[in-house]
């Protein structure tokens, strides 16, 4: 395994125009000749999609294409959010899509069980769920679209890191990128939910009810009983040792939501990837720069740009 980190606080790119040369009049004189009129330029586009579920219900996602699909066809790349977030992950889901996009590279980011504009209630937010409408995406994706499998991607943050972590096993996944990801084995990953006693009790009092309330971020916030359940369940380690593609591993200085202590044994585990790249923001805090919990544009910005940065680079 090689490994490269780097201690990046934020990235900017700035643009000085020393100067401008004249350019000779041109005849704006309209003309009908075929030859002389200009070529249409082709961009990307980005639209909202209606996936089926395995559940019968429709899953909302965006779906972002490149101004031109490749003769091996559509390299892409699946997203996945975070606990109580959506496909956009306010505004940084939505930049490395369009980021992708400009670099030649397919996306589709959905929002899970109860997040964003689903049509399901919370109480359906569960790892089995989750991992259900990353198939049908991937599934949706193939059935109408050429796609490039030798250049498949996915893209996960905080719980959607796990989600992605535990579907690797389950897909030619050649690039993974993981932002703050809650991928320790068990119930280790939910430390900001309560300690391992606290939710294996919770999950035994929830067990007829089907209904558990955690306390997160200052409030109490009722999840599915299954959704502890199947954490404890969940091994996402395996699949990360197992793993044999690129992988990138995002983490911020002042997370205290999915800590060093949750992060740092997978550089331990991947010990079978193609590379393994840690990019830390010392500044940065679980929202990575995003959100209403810590904005910090410049940080978002440098994540942001570091991602397209690493899925352009490996799936070229």
């Amino acid at each position: 395994m090689k490994s490269w980190s780097y201690g990046l606080l934020a990235a900017s790119l700035c643009l000085s125009l020393a100067g401008c040369a004249s350019s000779p009049a041109q005849d704006s004189t309209p003309t009908s000749d075929p030859e002389k009129l200009p070529e249409t330029v082709k961009m990307p586009t980005s639209e909202k999609v209606e996936i089926d579920s395995a559940r019968g219900i429709k899953i909302q996602a965006v779906l972002d294409l490149p101004a031109d699909m490749p003769e091996a066809g559509y390299p892409l790349v699946v997203f996945a959010h975070g606990f109580q977030g959506s496909k956009e992950e306010s505004g940084a889901f939505t930049d490395v899509a369009k980021g992708l996009a400009e670099q030649g590279i397919a996306s589709l980011r959905l929002d899970f069980p109860g997040c964003g504009e689903s049509q399901e209630d919370f109480m359906a937010y569960t790892l089995e769920n989750m991992h259900d409408d990353v198939a049908s995406v991937f599934a949706y994706a193939r059935a109408n679209y050429k796609l490039d499998e030798d250049r498949i991607g996915m893209l996960g943050y905080s719980m959607g890191g796990r989600v992605t972590s535990l579907y690797l096993s389950e897909e030619k996944v050649g690039t993974t990128v993981l932002w703050a990801p809650a991928a320790a084995d068990g119930l280790k990953s939910l430390t900001s939910m309560g300690n391992e006693e606290t939710i294996r009790k919770l999950i035994e009092e929830s067990a007829d009810s089907g209904v558990a309330t955690i306390w997160i971020w200052n409030q109490e916030v009722p999840v599915a009983h299954d959704f502890l359940e199947q954490s404890a369940q969940a091994k996402p380690m395996g699949n990360l040792s197992a793993y044999t593609g690129s992988l990138m591993v995002v983490t911020g200085g002042q997370d205290n939501t999915v800590t060093k202590a949750i992060t740092d044994p997978i550089f331990e585990a991947a010990v079978n990837t193609k590379i393994t790249t840690h990019l830390d923001v010392p500044r940065g805090t679980h929202s990575l720069g995003a959100g209403e919990f810590g904005s910090d544009p410049d940080v978002q910005n440098a994540v942001v740009e570091a991602t397209v940065h690493f899925f352009a680079d490996q799936m070229k």
